[in-house]
């Protein structure tokens, strides 16, 4: 076995850094969906040559055989892992297999995360790393133990000096891979490993996300929980988010909540959820004045959905989401000034919709109506003009 021996001077913070290792974090799948940190392993092995070491703001790469900068102010969480030390920074350095390189997965610097998965079945790999050349930007992915076709060669090529969102395979005749093509299946419910080794060092991880829906895709993604209330950021004081916990009046279609995208939605699988508009219901118990709505949509590729605000059953705005290329792009829909009292009831509705674009089976997939939030932010008059 090849060993590279770190300076003397290297070893003590190398040592004290990345020891910094086993995690007693148990990470759960609800809903079809988990989201891991990647510092937040449980064990790591097979590190005699490279080893992943959890890279926060005050770590010194220099002193751990990393050429590149510290990216932990912009990772989530302030901290991110990385496979040191980085000897094939670029192309013209020299690759070595089974030293900076291992086409082969499972057998040099495997990282183990402990995962309780509720429902079994299929789950699209997707991870989130920052690349700065073409020698640092790939991993294998595999389950307790086994290394499946499916999870290996996971590939970044675009996006380079960001933190970017990959589940592309590295393929033969396409090395940049193809979107949604890293998978690995669940056989059961219960706890499993999920595991990362070694393809290319240098590469850094800072999130993993596990994902049971194919259309699923973390472009724009922040995870709001719908159950969480909402830090209003440069909106007005005073700004008032309504709860909704009503999702399936009688006669009405439901909501369901789509905690991996933090939103409402409409399970437009079923062919009778199309035929109408979802409703949810909330009290509006904020101080009484002016205010306008605002209702944060997500677009989605399949549909150009539909939304409705009643106030006290009486019909107030109605929106339709735009056009997108990006998959679950946030947009805001806002309505005029309304006087509010505490009191006042409040109905979203929403549609599921097909433009008729994306092949699903035999049909065409639908969006389903997914909305984050209501807000209602306090109107604030133009200031009068002083002579």
């Amino acid at each position: 076995m090849l060993t590279i021996i770190l300076p003397t001077a290297f070893l003590p913070l190398f040592l004290a850094v990345s020891s910094l290792t086993a995690s007693s974090h148990r990470h759960e799948e609800r809903d079809g969906f988990v989201e891991i940190e990647a510092e937040n392993f449980c064990d790591q092995t097979l590190d005699e040559v490279r080893r992943w070491s959890i890279v926060r703001p005050d770590t010194v790469l220099e002193n751990l055989g990393d050429p590149d900068e510290n990216h932990a102010e912009s990772a989530s969480g302030k901290a991110y892992i990385e496979l040191l030390p980085d000897t094939r920074v670029t192309h013209g350095d020299k690759l070595i297999p089974g030293e900076n390189f291992s086409n082969t997965p499972g057998v040099m610097a495997v990282l183990s995360y402990t995962v309780k998965f509720n429902t079994p079945g299929r789950y699209w790999v997707w991870a989130s790393a920052y690349s700065t050349g073409s020698e640092d930007n790939g991993l294998h992915v595999g389950l307790n133990g086994t290394w499946p076709e499916s999870g290996q060669r996971l590939q970044w090529c675009e996006g380079k000096h960001q933190w970017t969102w990959s589940s592309a395979q590295r393929v033969e005749h396409n090395h940049c891979g193809f979107p949604k093509t890293i998978f690995l299946d669940v056989p059961s419910a219960g706890v499993h490993t999920l595991q990362i080794s070694m393809r290319e060092d240098g590469t850094e991880i800072d999130r993993l996300i596990l994902v049971n829906d194919r259309a699923f895709s973390p472009e724009g993604y922040n995870l709001p929980d719908p159950e969480i209330p909402f830090q209003a950021r440069n909106l007005p004081n005073g700004t008032y988010q309504f709860g909704f916990d009503a999702f399936a009046l009688p006669r009405r279609i439901p909501f369901y909540k789509d905690r991996a995208r933090g939103a409402f939605a409409i399970a437009a699988n079923l062919k009778d959820h199309r035929k109408g508009f979802a409703i949810a219901r909330s009290t509006f118990e904020g101080k009484a004045g002016h205010y306008s709505l605002q209702l944060i949509a997500l677009r989605e590729l399949d549909g150009e959905c539909e939304y409705r605000i009643h106030v006290n059953d009486q019909p107030i705005a109605s929106f339709t989401n735009a056009t997108t290329h990006i998959d679950y792009l946030p947009q805001r829909h806002q309505t005029g000034v309304i006087a509010l009292k505490p009191g006042d009831s409040i109905t979203v509705e929403a549609n599921a919709h097909t433009n008729g674009k994306i092949p699903e089976g035999d049909e065409t997939a639908w969006a389903r109506g997914r909305w984050q939030r209501l807000l209602a932010v306090p109107h604030q008059p133009p200031a009068a003009e002083s002579h």
